[in-house]
């Protein structure tokens, strides 16, 4: 699934790169899903998971190669254990575990439905990509 840089992330690194402004660099990112999808490219709106435990789960990349890198390793919610039942319709990437600043993101497609307990939702390990063009 390839993502979308956010506004917030392409500001940063026109800034960062023609010395406007120094960014701040992520120690860790973090995956969050939806039931109700933000706008993507400016992080507003949308309504991210909540209840059954959900809380975004850590997520690591690879070292980019021809500008692009992808997710290193599997993420899992299951149902009765760190989610709720649902429709989950996408995901993003933070900058924190709570609140701070979606760096890209995308819709899932189709959206994922999650009824009983056990059932899960999971990103395999390189599931997740994004890249400047």
């Amino acid at each position: 699934m390839a993502g979308t840089f956010s506004d917030f992330v392409e500001n940063a690194v026109v800034d960062q790169v023609c010395g406007v402004a120094a960014y701040t660099f992520v120690t860790q990112a973090y995956l969050t899903l939806f039931t109700v999808n933000p706008n993507f490219e400016t992080g507003a709106g949308g309504t991210e998971a909540a209840g059954g435990g959900f809380v975004r789960k850590a997520i690591n990349f690879d070292a980019s190669s021809g500008g692009g890198t992808q997710s290193d390793g599997a993420i899992v919610w299951t149902v009765g254990t760190d989610i709720a039942a649902g429709t989950y319709t996408g995901w993003a990437v933070y900058d924190a575990a709570a609140a701070g600043n979606m760096l890209f993101g995308d819709a899932l497609t189709p959206s994922k439905v999650l009824t009983s307990s056990g059932d899960t939702l999971t990103f395999a390990d390189t599931a997740i990509a994004v890249s400047l063009t």
